[in-house]
This record gives structure tokens, C-alpha cells and sequence, in this order.
């Protein structure tokens, strides 16, 4: 945002930056986006869909009226978007709720509250989410997160720890 947003001042007399726009991070190079941010080897992911987005072979905005699924989909097919990545964009970008990001932790705790700690990937992780809490799984999924950090911190131990 400090490198390629534009500049606004606040009503308090801050300064902040906005997100820049697609057209603008389009035109960036991969190089030059890692040396001015920490991005990383992120950086070609963020470049490849700004350039989509920037030449309208992408409408994020389309995403809303499309099923999980059709949404999924054309997530995954983006340059370095898996499942975890594309379901934290539904829920956090675009407020799909029936989303549900299914990380090590996440898989942990479904397998031993709802599997007797049965081995299930985190495919099935997130599709049980969907189909136990619907449109509400990424919710679902976030309480699961907090009770387990702070009411149940065992269920984040692998059996490994002494």
C-alpha cells in the first residue's frame, strides 16, 4: 500500500494508504514488487491476478452471484490459489460465509471433535464444515479455532508432545 496505493489524508491529519488498484499493480514487476514489500514469492500471485483483473478476464465481482463451488473453481484456477487461500477470499473478500479455510489447525480440531481423531484430509475437513454449519461454516470455523486455543488448547497437540 505505501509503494504503489494512493495517498490520503484522514480527517485526523494522518496519512494512510488505500490498496492500489489492479490496473496500477499490473504493470509492476515481480522483482520490484518483492524488493518493496515482504511479500515474497507471493508476489507473482498477487501480479498474475491484478493483470486478470486489470484486463477483465477476471470480475471478482461475479463471485458473489456464483455457487461455493463455481467460485472455488475459478479461484483455483488462478497461479498459486489453492483451497485454504481461495476459501479465506470467499469468506474474507467476498463475506461467503458457507466458506470455511481448513488449515493444520483447523483439520486438528474437526478430527477430533466430530472423527474420534479417524485420519481426514482437509478436503473433507472443509466440506463437513459446509454441510454441518451451511452458510454459516466459516463462522463455524473460527469459533472451532477459539474454543480450541483457549478452552481445549490440547486438541492443538499432535499426540507428540510430552
Amino acid at each position: 500500500m505505501k509503494h504503489f496505493g494512493k495517498k490520503v489524508r484522514l480527517l485526523d491529519g494522518s496519512d494512510f494508504f488505500l490498496f492500489p488498484q489492479p490496473e496500477m499493480l499490473a504493470r509492476v514487476k515481480v522483482r520490484e514488487l518483492q524488493a518493496k514489500t515482504s511479500m515474497g514469492y507471493r508476489a507473482r500471485s498477487v501480479l498474475e491476478a491484478s493483470r486478470l483483473i486489470a484486463k477483465g478476464d477476471l470480475r471478482l465481482e461475479e463471485l458473489y452471484s456464483h455457487s461455493y463451488e463455481e467460485s472455488m473453481e475459478t479461484l483455483l484456477g488462478l497461479y498459486g490459489v489453492g483451497p485454504k487461500v481461495a476459501d479465506c477470499f470467499m469468506l474474507y473478500g467476498l463475506a461467503r460465509f458457507d466458506a470455511a479455510p481448513v488449515d493444520v489447525w483447523i483439520q486438528r480440531i474437526v478430527t477430533k471433535l466430530y472423527f474420534k481423531n479417524e485420519r481426514i484430509s482437509k478436503t473433507q475437513s472443509a466440506k463437513f464444515l459446509r454441510n454441518r454449519f451451511g452458510e454459516w461454516a466459516g463462522y463455524a470455523q473460527l469459533y472451532l479455532f477459539d474454543f480450541a486455543r483457549r478452552v481445549e488448547p490440547t486438541m492443538l497437540r499432535t499426540g507428540k508432545e510430552t
